[in-house]
């Protein structure tokens, strides 16, 4: 007689605690393999019995990075629901996109400046950051991720730098945002690790 087995109860993918359903595996890892993807972690989804309670007391929890903020800093989706993400969040994922640069990298960056404009160092509070780019180093329609240099604010990015690097040469003495320009936060991010 063979000794009786224990049904598994887990997925074999490190770190993940969701249920066996076959081959080791949980549904969303097996639909991985079936489908011939490199397995990878699956993004946990949130109870949506917790997301109604915090809806309740006008509030919601931003995905990312896990703040209850007030449910009116959410813009609202079609089915009248808050979207996942705060705005700030929401702003580095799309940000990550179009420059090339990973979300983790853009966070560390923000954590770099101590959440605070690269140029007047000011907090943004519940604004988006508005990530600076040398215009001179990509074409309009491909980044490469190491012509970012910070986060900054709407005023300092749209009034204040755009205006200042279209002066001659001989009439940028504002040392403020020469420091800025010659050692931006970003680049010293990316000399101390490579990983974008």
């Amino acid at each position: 007689m063979r000794p009786v087995q224990q049904p598994k109860t887990g997925c074999d993918f490190p770190g993940c605690d969701r249920p066996h359903l076959g081959q080791g595996l949980c549904r969303a890892h097996y639909t991985q393999r079936r489908k011939g993807r490199v397995l990878h972690p699956v993004r946990s989804t949130r109870d949506p019995r917790y997301l109604a309670e915090l809806r309740a007391q006008d509030t919601s929890e931003c995905r990312a990075c896990t703040k209850i903020l007030p449910i009116e800093t959410f813009r609202v989706r079609r089915d009248g629901l808050p979207q996942p993400y705060c705005p700030s969040c929401a702003s580095l994922r799309s940000q990550s996109k179009k420059f090339n640069v990973t979300v983790e990298f853009l966070v560390r960056l923000a954590e770099r400046q101590e959440e605070l404009c690269g140029i007047c160092r000011t907090n943004k509070g519940q604004a988006a950051w508005h990530l600076d780019h040398d215009h001179s180093c990509c074409p309009v329609d491909t980044r490469c991720g190491t012509c970012v240099r910070g986060l900054l604010c709407h005023a300092c990015n749209t009034r204040g730098l755009a205006w200042y690097e279209q002066l001659p040469p001989h009439l940028r003495t504002f040392q403020l945002l020469n420091d800025y320009l010659d050692n931006p936060p970003a680049h010293i991010l990316q000399s101390t690790d490579e990983a974008l």
